[in-house]
């Protein structure tokens, strides 16, 4: 199958992607977003903002993002490596390889990596992983 780019190379802009295609196993933009480098498997672009694809590899006892919420997006976490753990409102859940974290919208959440080796989440939502839009600020006794 022929690999076929979603990004226009006369634009730079992000089509949405109606052709079959592949992505190679390192390939996708890298974006670090301070606490990691992330890469976009999908960007919400080209779906319509139906969702965007992310792969997050995080370091042993390491936190990913501070507490936030999304006011229109749910979020799925699916562990492929290690441990994952988050925190949901005021409980904690933790997640194994081949297990599912589910951020529901407006729940305030962050996720790290609670073990001593280093995992690997896959994660779905609308937003791009850097997005400030999509992300409240910390309520305040959390300041």
């Amino acid at each position: 199958m022929e690999r076929t780019n979603p990004t226009t190379a006369a634009t730079g802009e992000v089509e949405i992607s109606q052709a079959p295609r592949t992505l190679a196993l390192n390939a996708g933009e890298v974006v670090d977003i301070g606490s990691t480098r992330v890469r976009f498997l999908v960007r919400s672009p080209e779906t319509a903002g139906a969702f965007s694809l992310i792969e997050y590899p995080i370091l042993p006892r390491t936190l990913v993002a501070p507490v936030h919420r999304h006011t229109w997006e749910d979020e799925y976490s699916f562990v492929l490596a290690g441990r994952a753990a988050a925190l949901l409102g005021d409980e904690v859940v933790y997640a194994e390889a081949g297990e599912l974290i589910f951020k529901p919208r407006r729940q305030w959440h962050t996720i790290w990596n609670p073990g001593d080796e280093p995992s690997r989440i896959l994660e779905t939502s609308p937003q791009e992983a850097s997005s400030a839009s999509s992300m409240n600020s910390l309520p305040r006794s959390n300041r």
